[in-house]
């Protein structure tokens, strides 16, 4: 009597498309942000990627998805198939360099030819006068690129003033605010908004005691 040995070959599915989520997002220099490569169909015979920077200058990415800021830019980021069937996603990063504020020096940082509007707004409970200065140098020297300022009462409805500067090629300005109350018994207060095209608000209050640099 013959043996008969039969193999049976197991069914390859292959990997017929990858979705990288988020498809779009942000992250900051120095800050991670975690893509998730999902594969379809689910049951793929190999469900493994390799994941790719098309400029690892500008982010950086791990071999398990975590994309890590490096410089200001925007790079695609693609999951490729392990199973040579070279199906691939991608999802684009977009790195915003660092936007930092400190209030006791007035020295703002952020990416260079990024736009900043400023906005400042007296909260009024009597007469006094508000002002706002930002310069290229502390101690309001070097180039000014923004004034803002108005006197208030009490008949004021709104005391407001707003503008736009672009940031130097250095990434570096200076804040100077300084908010008086002329009534002695009467104490207003001013809101300075800093918003940066590029992600981030500050909001700071001004009163007699506290100036900004």
């Amino acid at each position: 009597m013959q043996n008969w040995i039969l193999t049976v070959n197991p069914i390859t599915i292959d990997v017929t498309g990858i979705n990288v989520t988020p498809a779009t997002s942000t992250v900051t220099i120095g800050n991670n942000i975690d893509l998730v490569a999902n594969v379809v169909p689910a049951n793929a015979s190999n469900t493994g990627v390799t994941w790719s920077s098309s400029n690892p200058a500008i982010a950086m990415v791990s071999t398990t998805g975590a994309v890590t800021g490096v410089s200001p830019g925007a790079v695609a980021i693609t999951a490729t198939a392990d199973d040579d069937s070279g199906t691939a996603g991608t999802a684009i990063v977009t790195v915003n360099g660092i936007i930092t504020f400190n209030r006791s020096t007035g020295r703002y940082t952020a990416p260079a030819g990024s736009v900043v509007e400023v906005g400042m707004l007296t909260y009024i409970d009597g007469k006094g006068v508000a002002s706002l200065r930002v310069t290229t140098e502390s101690g309001n020297q070097g180039i000014s690129l923004l004034t803002l300022g108005y006197s208030f009462n009490l008949s004021s409805v709104n005391a407001f003033d707003n503008g736009f500067f672009t940031m130097p090629a250095n990434g570096e300005v200076y804040f100077s605010g300084l908010h008086s109350d002329i009534d002695q018994d009467r104490f207003s207060t001013t809101e300075i908004t800093i918003f940066n095209n590029q992600g981030r608000t500050e909001v700071i209050n001004m009163d007699t005691s506290t100036p900004i640099q």
